[in-house]
Protein backbone atom coordinates (compact mmCIF):
# COMPACT_ATOMS: atom_id res chain seq x y z
CA UNK A 1 0.00 0.00 0.00
CA UNK A 2 1.38 3.40 -0.75
CA UNK A 3 -0.27 5.31 1.80
CA UNK A 4 -0.52 3.11 4.91
CA UNK A 5 -3.06 3.86 7.23
CA UNK A 6 -4.05 2.24 10.58
CA UNK A 7 -7.72 3.29 12.50
CA UNK A 8 -8.27 2.64 16.31
CA UNK A 9 -12.69 2.66 17.30
CA UNK A 10 -13.29 2.61 20.35
CA UNK A 11 -17.09 2.57 21.51
CA UNK A 12 -19.17 0.74 23.85
CA UNK A 13 -21.52 -2.27 23.54
CA UNK A 14 -24.45 -3.07 25.48
CA UNK A 15 -26.03 -6.58 24.52
CA UNK A 16 -29.19 -7.79 26.12
CA UNK A 17 -28.77 -10.54 25.01
CA UNK A 18 -26.01 -13.47 24.53
CA UNK A 19 -24.35 -12.88 20.92
CA UNK A 20 -23.69 -16.66 19.34
CA UNK A 21 -21.80 -14.78 16.32
CA UNK A 22 -19.39 -13.24 18.51
CA UNK A 23 -19.09 -15.78 21.45
CA UNK A 24 -20.21 -12.76 24.08
CA UNK A 25 -22.59 -13.21 27.12
CA UNK A 26 -25.19 -10.56 27.79
CA UNK A 27 -23.24 -7.12 29.10
CA UNK A 28 -21.68 -4.19 28.68
CA UNK A 29 -18.46 -4.16 26.52
CA UNK A 30 -15.92 -1.96 25.77
CA UNK A 31 -15.08 -2.53 21.75
CA UNK A 32 -11.92 -1.78 19.93
CA UNK A 33 -11.89 -2.42 16.49
CA UNK A 34 -8.31 -1.68 14.78
CA UNK A 35 -8.41 -1.42 10.55
CA UNK A 36 -5.83 -1.18 7.99
CA UNK A 37 -6.01 -0.38 4.35
CA UNK A 38 -3.25 -3.35 3.73
CA UNK A 39 -4.12 -6.80 2.18
CA UNK A 40 -5.67 -8.30 4.72
CA UNK A 41 -5.23 -11.30 7.06
CA UNK A 42 -4.45 -14.34 4.42
CA UNK A 43 -6.65 -17.71 4.97
CA UNK A 44 -3.66 -19.25 6.56
CA UNK A 45 -3.51 -16.18 8.82
CA UNK A 46 -7.27 -16.52 9.78
CA UNK A 47 -6.72 -20.13 10.87
CA UNK A 48 -3.17 -19.92 12.80
CA UNK A 49 -3.33 -16.13 14.13
CA UNK A 50 -3.43 -17.27 17.96
CA UNK A 51 -1.49 -20.02 17.93
CA UNK A 52 1.34 -19.52 20.11
CA UNK A 53 4.74 -18.57 17.98
CA UNK A 54 3.01 -17.84 14.62
CA UNK A 55 3.90 -14.48 13.33
CA UNK A 56 4.33 -13.54 9.42
CA UNK A 57 6.80 -11.07 11.25
CA UNK A 58 9.92 -13.21 12.01
CA UNK A 59 12.73 -11.12 10.06
CA UNK A 60 11.40 -7.62 12.24
CA UNK A 61 11.73 -9.70 15.63
CA UNK A 62 7.94 -10.74 15.70
CA UNK A 63 7.46 -13.10 18.71
CA UNK A 64 4.23 -14.91 17.51
CA UNK A 65 2.85 -14.23 21.27
CA UNK A 66 0.90 -10.82 20.21
CA UNK A 67 -2.74 -11.85 19.05
CA UNK A 68 -2.58 -15.07 21.51
CA UNK A 69 -1.85 -12.90 25.16
CA UNK A 70 -4.44 -10.73 23.42
CA UNK A 71 -7.08 -13.45 23.28
CA UNK A 72 -6.10 -15.09 26.77
CA UNK A 73 -6.58 -12.36 28.40
CA UNK A 74 -9.74 -11.32 26.74
CA UNK A 75 -11.58 -14.63 27.16
CA UNK A 76 -10.48 -14.80 30.65
CA UNK A 77 -12.41 -11.97 31.50
CA UNK A 78 -15.62 -12.77 29.49
CA UNK A 79 -14.96 -10.85 26.30
CA UNK A 80 -13.56 -12.08 22.84
CA UNK A 81 -11.21 -10.91 19.82
CA UNK A 82 -12.11 -11.49 15.89
CA UNK A 83 -10.20 -11.58 13.04
CA UNK A 84 -11.67 -10.37 9.63
CA UNK A 85 -11.20 -8.76 6.57
CA UNK A 86 -13.06 -5.98 4.75
CA UNK A 87 -12.67 -5.09 0.76
CA UNK A 88 -9.97 -2.06 2.56
CA UNK A 89 -7.99 -4.31 4.79
CA UNK A 90 -7.63 -6.53 8.01
CA UNK A 91 -9.86 -5.61 11.08
CA UNK A 92 -9.23 -6.69 14.34
CA UNK A 93 -11.94 -6.48 16.68
CA UNK A 94 -11.57 -6.37 20.63
CA UNK A 95 -14.29 -6.97 23.05
CA UNK A 96 -13.52 -6.33 27.07
CA UNK A 97 -16.60 -6.61 29.45
CA UNK A 98 -16.76 -3.33 31.60
CA UNK A 99 -18.75 -2.34 34.63
CA UNK A 100 -18.90 -4.98 37.53
CA UNK A 101 -17.28 -8.34 37.38
CA UNK A 102 -18.51 -11.21 36.10
CA UNK A 103 -18.49 -14.85 37.42
CA UNK A 104 -15.71 -15.09 35.04
CA UNK A 105 -13.58 -12.75 36.41
CA UNK A 106 -11.76 -13.54 39.98
CA UNK A 107 -9.27 -11.41 41.89
CA UNK A 108 -6.15 -11.89 41.40
CA UNK A 109 -4.52 -14.08 43.97
CA UNK A 110 -1.15 -13.20 45.50
CA UNK A 111 2.15 -14.82 45.38
CA UNK A 112 2.49 -16.05 48.67
CA UNK A 113 6.27 -14.25 50.10
CA UNK A 114 6.95 -10.95 48.77
CA UNK A 115 10.51 -12.11 49.49
CA UNK A 116 10.10 -14.45 47.37
CA UNK A 117 13.31 -14.94 44.29
CA UNK A 118 12.54 -16.13 41.22
CA UNK A 119 14.68 -17.46 38.54
CA UNK A 120 12.55 -16.72 35.06
CA UNK A 121 14.61 -18.42 31.89
CA UNK A 122 12.95 -17.11 28.67
CA UNK A 123 13.93 -16.38 25.11
CA UNK A 124 10.71 -14.45 24.08
CA UNK A 125 11.91 -10.80 24.80
CA UNK A 126 8.07 -10.04 24.75
CA UNK A 127 7.07 -12.36 27.17
CA UNK A 128 9.72 -12.64 29.85
CA UNK A 129 9.58 -8.45 29.80
CA UNK A 130 5.81 -8.90 30.86
CA UNK A 131 6.40 -11.26 32.85
CA UNK A 132 9.44 -9.68 35.35
CA UNK A 133 6.88 -6.39 35.19
CA UNK A 134 3.95 -8.15 36.49
CA UNK A 135 6.20 -10.29 39.19
CA UNK A 136 8.14 -6.87 40.01
CA UNK A 137 4.71 -5.50 41.29
CA UNK A 138 4.44 -7.97 43.54
CA UNK A 139 7.81 -7.22 45.17
CA UNK A 140 9.40 -10.47 43.81
CA UNK A 141 13.05 -10.63 43.63
CA UNK A 142 13.26 -11.24 39.98
CA UNK A 143 16.53 -13.03 37.95
CA UNK A 144 15.66 -13.08 34.24
CA UNK A 145 17.70 -14.94 31.88
CA UNK A 146 17.24 -15.84 27.80
CA UNK A 147 18.94 -18.89 27.69
CA UNK A 148 20.04 -22.22 29.30
CA UNK A 149 23.82 -20.67 29.68
CA UNK A 150 22.75 -17.35 31.20
CA UNK A 151 20.21 -19.53 33.30
CA UNK A 152 23.13 -20.94 34.77
CA UNK A 153 25.58 -18.06 35.18
CA UNK A 154 22.88 -16.46 37.48
CA UNK A 155 22.02 -19.68 39.67
CA UNK A 156 26.24 -19.35 40.09
CA UNK A 157 25.82 -15.71 41.34
CA UNK A 158 22.71 -16.19 43.33
CA UNK A 159 22.28 -19.28 45.10
CA UNK A 160 19.15 -19.06 47.15
CA UNK A 161 16.52 -19.77 44.61
CA UNK A 162 13.22 -20.45 45.59
CA UNK A 163 11.56 -21.29 42.25
CA UNK A 164 12.61 -21.45 38.70
CA UNK A 165 10.61 -20.49 36.53
CA UNK A 166 11.52 -21.55 32.69
CA UNK A 167 10.49 -22.45 28.89
CA UNK A 168 11.02 -25.92 28.67
CA UNK A 169 12.43 -25.48 24.88
CA UNK A 170 14.93 -22.53 24.50
CA UNK A 171 17.09 -21.66 21.24
CA UNK A 172 20.39 -23.55 22.88
CA UNK A 173 18.77 -26.34 24.59
CA UNK A 174 16.16 -27.14 27.50
CA UNK A 175 14.67 -25.66 30.50
CA UNK A 176 15.07 -28.86 32.36
CA UNK A 177 18.95 -28.52 32.09
CA UNK A 178 18.75 -25.30 33.80
CA UNK A 179 16.11 -27.10 36.73
CA UNK A 180 18.85 -30.05 36.91
CA UNK A 181 21.64 -27.62 37.33
CA UNK A 182 19.49 -25.68 40.27
CA UNK A 183 18.58 -28.96 41.73
CA UNK A 184 22.40 -29.53 42.06
CA UNK A 185 22.58 -26.62 44.53
CA UNK A 186 19.16 -26.67 46.04
CA UNK A 187 17.00 -29.95 46.26
CA UNK A 188 14.37 -28.53 47.34
CA UNK A 189 13.66 -25.77 44.82
CA UNK A 190 10.48 -25.26 43.31
CA UNK A 191 9.94 -25.68 39.84
CA UNK A 192 7.17 -24.35 37.04
CA UNK A 193 7.72 -25.32 33.35
CA UNK A 194 5.90 -22.61 30.45
CA UNK A 195 5.86 -24.22 27.30
CA UNK A 196 3.85 -23.68 24.08
CA UNK A 197 4.07 -27.30 22.85
CA UNK A 198 2.87 -29.29 25.67
CA UNK A 199 2.74 -32.81 24.46
CA UNK A 200 3.67 -36.54 26.34
CA UNK A 201 7.58 -36.10 25.39
CA UNK A 202 7.30 -32.51 27.03
CA UNK A 203 5.40 -33.55 30.07
CA UNK A 204 7.55 -36.77 30.79
CA UNK A 205 10.85 -34.64 30.77
CA UNK A 206 9.42 -32.22 33.14
CA UNK A 207 9.14 -35.00 35.43
CA UNK A 208 7.36 -33.19 38.98
CA UNK A 209 7.89 -29.72 37.71
CA UNK A 210 4.45 -28.50 36.76
CA UNK A 211 3.17 -27.37 33.55
CA UNK A 212 1.63 -24.22 32.26
CA UNK A 213 0.89 -24.01 28.62
CA UNK A 214 1.25 -20.91 26.75
CA UNK A 215 -0.76 -18.32 25.69
CA UNK A 216 -1.47 -17.56 29.86
CA UNK A 217 -2.86 -14.74 31.19
CA UNK A 218 -0.79 -13.02 34.25
CA UNK A 219 -3.63 -14.18 36.46
CA UNK A 220 -3.37 -17.87 35.44
CA UNK A 221 0.77 -17.56 35.71
CA UNK A 222 -0.33 -16.13 39.33
CA UNK A 223 -2.44 -19.09 40.23
CA UNK A 224 0.01 -21.49 39.28
CA UNK A 225 2.86 -19.82 40.79
CA UNK A 226 0.16 -19.98 44.36
CA UNK A 227 0.11 -23.77 43.67
CA UNK A 228 3.98 -24.72 43.22
CA UNK A 229 4.90 -23.12 46.41
CA UNK A 230 2.03 -24.36 48.25
CA UNK A 231 3.23 -27.74 47.57
CA UNK A 232 5.43 -29.52 49.99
Amino acid sequence: TDNPCLHILQSKLLLDSPDIERRLDSGEYIHISIRDNGDGFTDEDLIHAFEPFYTQNREFGGSGLGLSMVQGFSNQSGGNVILSNTNDGAVVDIFLISGKKTDNMQAMPEVLDEGLTILLVEDSDDLRKLIVKHLSIMNINILNASSVEEGKRMLNKQKNIDLVLSDFLLEDGKGSEVVSYAREQNADVKILYISGFLDEAITSEAEKGLVLRKPFTMEELTKMLNKVLSED
